[in-house]
């Protein structure tokens, strides 16, 4: 079976939507697994870098530490040729006073007799004296003392916080002693100055490492190992939430490891404010210092901040899919518009050609008539006459009706108002005379009351438009029977006087779905096609915008089987309102 045009078009648009709407389903899903592919790769190259960047702030840190105590040990020859005490002093006093800020308490651990006497430096006037152990350091001198007696060490090695001992070896013993280990000769010791590794070195080596255009990128806290909620230092952004996991971490303070690296590679960090980034070959891993770094995203976890943006990528991406759906179903509509739009001018443009064709052949057969035989008959010159005279009728208001809607559509929909009667308005808005209605079979009933107040309208217009509404109830009347009802009474709109005019048939009333296009320019209903009904489509619409025009209203009632009802509401002039 050979399918319609409009069946064709129908199945065209549905399977080119079908089509659109798996092509955006699928670029929907690429787009999501791409971004999340770009978003996981961001995620792990901020991590990456973050950890790089901390892995640079504890190296330099640890070997700052490293360097500072390996600038206070003398080598042999020094000791020898100073002696003990001034080979350590002369070591300190030449030391850098970057270097000597390190420390708070220099001393020097030296057994004599079996005991372990400790002298500590007096950097005000360059002397180790002899003192008293601290109290901090008991378990210290204990261990030491253990090792002086060859004893084996606790398995659990003991250092006060922030101290470090360093001993120096006898050289006979290390190199003649084998299977044994070296004689320990003496032991430096040293007490790192907290005050000034976070209060200086710290911050100094984040901002080289963690800042961009001097601001910083990251919320940063140093906590005790042992107790992650005891707060060493804070440096950037304060950061909500300090129980979820770090975006990177890394220990400081390596006093197990660091001072017995040696030198730190070349190229680190001797100066904190340096203006370039030492490049290792490869960051060591984070550590077990006695500090622990962790740095987070001030914002959230870089996790959470890639996610978001993430987010506002895939709304972006279906928002911009959104739109293209949008406007392809827009461009289908519009397309489907025009092409009903065109399929409607066709039918008025064949309408209008019928409705011409008719009167015309019926002129130009009366006037042929007219030349013949029948020109010496009076009565049935005067037949056609009549003739003449009523499809002229018909061609004028044919034509009156274009150039009325043209008016309309440029914006020129009414002239002049003057005051008018509606009895008089109604009366001279009847198609024909009365008589030709009744020959015709057609018969009006009027329902006017009395002393309804004037309008003030465009009288030409407003008659037409009336017209229009009495034609249409004439031409959609019951064949054989065709009955129009004129009604005219008082109304209230809005607390204002108006003139309610009702104008009813007994046709066969308009489907329920047509209701709402009846008003639409060049709509025919199926009824009137069926029924080969003359006229335009244009009818309606000019009547409902003439009379819009005058402020008022154009309603419809109608049910099936028992005829429709065209109700206009004018506003009563003000001049007469009561």
């Amino acid at each position: 079976m050979e399918r319609s045009l409009p069946f064709r078009r129908a199945w065209i648009f549905g399977a080119a939507l079908f089509l659109l709407a798996a092509v955006c389903g699928i670029l929907a899903f690429l787009q999501y697994r791409w971004i999340g592919e770009v978003a996981n790769a961001e995620q792990q190259r901020l991590q990456q870098e973050l950890q790089r960047n901390l892995n640079f702030v504890r190296r330099d840190f640890n070997s700052q530490i490293a360097l500072g105590s390996n600038a206070l040990l003398p080598s042999a020859k020094d000791i020898e040729q100073l002696g003990r005490n001034r080979a350590y002093l002369a070591r300190y006093q030449a030391a850098k006073e970057s270097t000597k800020q390190l420390f708070s308490r220099v001393a020097l651990a030296v057994p004599e007799n079996g005991e372990l006497l400790i002298f500590i430096l007096d950097p005000r006037i360059n002397i180790f004296h002899k003192a008293a152990w601290p109290l901090g350091w008991a378990k210290l001198r204990e261990r030491l003392s253990m090792r002086l007696s060859g004893r084996p060490a606790p398995a659990e090695k003991y250092r006060p916080e922030g101290v470090a001992e360093f001993p120096r070896f006898s050289e006979t013993a290390l190199g003649t002693t084998r299977g044994r280990q070296p004689s320990e000769q003496e032991w430096l010791i040293v007490e790192f100055d907290r005050d000034y590794l976070r209060g200086i070195l710290l911050p100094a080596l984040l901002q080289h490492y963690l800042t961009e255009s001097g601001e910083p990128q990251y919320s940063v806290v140093v906590t005790e190992s042992a107790d992650r909620w005891q707060e060493v230092y804070h440096w950037g952004p304060k950061n909500a939430d300090r129980s979820g996991p770090a975006d990177a971490w890394v220990t400081l303070f390596e006093l197990d490891e660091a001072p017995f690296r040696g030198p730190a590679p070349r190229g680190a960090a001797q100066d904190a404010a340096a203006t370039t980034k030492p490049e290792p070959s490869e960051p060591p891993s984070p550590g077990n210092g006695v500090w622990t770094l962790r740095a987070n995203h001030p914002e959230g976890s870089l996790q959470s901040i890639v996610q978001r943006a993430r987010l506002r990528n895939l709304y972006l991406v279906a928002g911009l899919l959104s739109l293209l759906i949008a406007t392809v179903f827009a461009l289908i509509r519009f397309t489907r518009g025009t092409e009903k739009l065109a399929e409607i001018q066709m039918n008025f443009v064949s309408g209008i050609s019928h409705e011409l064709r008719t009167p015309l052949a019926v002129l130009r057969a009366a006037g042929f008539n007219l030349r013949t035989r029948f020109a010496r008959q009076p009565e049935q010159v005067e037949r056609y006459g009549q003739l003449i005279q009523d499809e002229s009728e018909k061609l004028n208001a044919l034509v009156e009706q274009i150039l009325r809607y043209g008016s309309v559509q440029s914006g020129r929909i009414i002239d002049a108002s003057e005051f008018v009667e509606i009895h008089t308005l109604l009366e001279e808005s009847l198609p024909g005379s009365r008589q030709s209605i009744a020959e015709a079979g057609i018969t009006i009933q009027e329902k006017i009351a009395a002393n309804l107040p004037p309008i003030k309208a465009d009288r030409e217009s407003l008659k037409h438009a009336l017209r229009n509404l009495i034609e249409n109830a004439v031409k959609h009347g019951t064949r054989g029977n065709a009955w129009v009802g004129i009604t005219a009474d008082r109304a209230n709109v809005s607390r204002k006087a108006a003139v309610r005019i009702g104008i009813l048939d007994n046709g066969p009333g308009i489907p329920k779905e047509e209701r709402k296009l009846v008003f639409q320019p060049f709509f025919r209903g199926k009824l009137a096609d069926e029924n080969q009904v003359h006229g335009t489509g244009l009818g309606l619409n000019l009547a409902k915008r003439i009379i819009e025009a005058h402020g008022g209203t154009l309603t419809l009632r109608s049910e099936l089987g028992k005829g429709t009802e065209f109700i206009v509401t004018i506003p009563a002039s003000t001049a007469h309102q009561s």
